[in-house]
């Protein structure tokens, strides 16, 4: 089972904005991404990221012809080239002038915040996808200064969380008016800031950070919206909700064990005794580990050309 939850977490995990296979691909590991694209086919349009980071025309090129949908492809070679601050060869796309969300949200996460006020200055509809590209990058300064006072916060926590920036995401919370204890504030207030405490939930479980998720549901967060943050095309995902009650602390992980067995016998699917065995047995001993975890899953052997400690390394 331990493998199941690292093959999970090394396809959906982000970090600083990069996933697993766009890691690779920005480090030109080809025989790495060309397994997990054979593994996980949508994962092409992060390797189309990762090789316009590292301005690997060719690999981006070949794997943008081979694409069904080449205006996403685009989209994220776009965004990876001008991360990578490679300008020239952003301007060799072909209407490369009709990618701006895109052009900006390469600058946000480069943390070019010249060129970002420039084009929100000129065009203000770009605002939030600069805040998506502070976010997932993780720049404090500059994320806290542009979304001060707008109503993009919820994006902020999001992008921030799914990319695995706690520290930044609770810097946000703080900065709505999160405490620690809800208890203190009125009902419509308090429904205000549950909805960002389940935003930051979200994202960190599509970004797969299952080991950030139990202080917010400790805080109250609704254990429904992790669920269905982790749902695959809005079908229950046993891996991954495995994953997450391994994560989540004791005093939550019953509540969560009803809900997930709900989920199943919804869609008519079920978890077999030595499932929910193995898994109760897991979660006691990352509880004890006192450690992250991937870091957990990485006491693995490694397995072909995979194994834990390069899902480690990626983090």
């Amino acid at each position: 089972m331990k493998h199941i939850l690292m093959n999970k977490a090394k396809h959906e995990m982000n970090v600083n904005g990069y996933s697993y296979v766009a890691h690779f691909a920005t480090i030109g590991n080809h025989i790495m991404v060309v397994k997990e694209i054979g593994e996980s086919p949508a994962t092409v349009y992060q390797a189309i990221y990762g090789y316009g980071v590292a301005a690997n025309i060719e690999a981006m090129q070949k794997l943008i012809s081979e694409c069904p949908n080449k205006s996403k492809a685009t989209k994220m070679a776009v965004r990876g080239l001008v991360r990578g601050n490679h300008m020239e060869e952003l301007y060799k796309i072909k209407d490369y002038r009709n990618y701006k969300a895109d052009i900006v949200f390469g600058y946000a996460q480069a943390g070019n915040e010249e060129m970002v006020a420039t084009m929100v200055d000129n065009n203000p509809t770009l605002f939030e996808m600069a805040v998506q590209g502070y976010a997932s990058a993780g720049n404090e300064k500059a994320l806290l200064d542009l979304v001060k006072g707008s109503r993009f916060y919820g994006e902020a926590i999001s992008q921030a969380a799914t990319a695995g920036h706690v520290g930044l995401v609770n810097q946000l919370l703080e900065a709505i008016g999160l405490s620690e204890d809800l208890s203190s504030v009125g009902d419509k207030e308090n429904i205000r800031l549950l909805g960002f405490l389940n935003k930051a939930l979200s994202g960190y479980c599509k970004g797969f950070h299952l080991d950030a998720v139990g202080n917010l549901l400790t805080k109250g967060a609704n254990i429904q919206t992790a669920l269905d943050a982790l749902k695959v095309e809005g079908m229950p995902c046993l891996d991954a909700y495995i994953g997450l009650y391994v994560a989540t602390p004791d005093e939550k992980s019953q509540d969560l064990l009803k809900q997930i067995e709900t989920e199943l016998t919804l869609a008519d699917a079920s978890m077999s005794d030595s499932q929910v065995e193995t898994m109760k047995k897991l979660q006691g001993e990352y509880s004890k580990s006192g450690t992250t975890f991937v870091s957990f899953l990485s006491e693995l052997p490694s397995e072909g050309l995979i194994s834990g400690q390069d899902c480690l390394n990626h983090v």
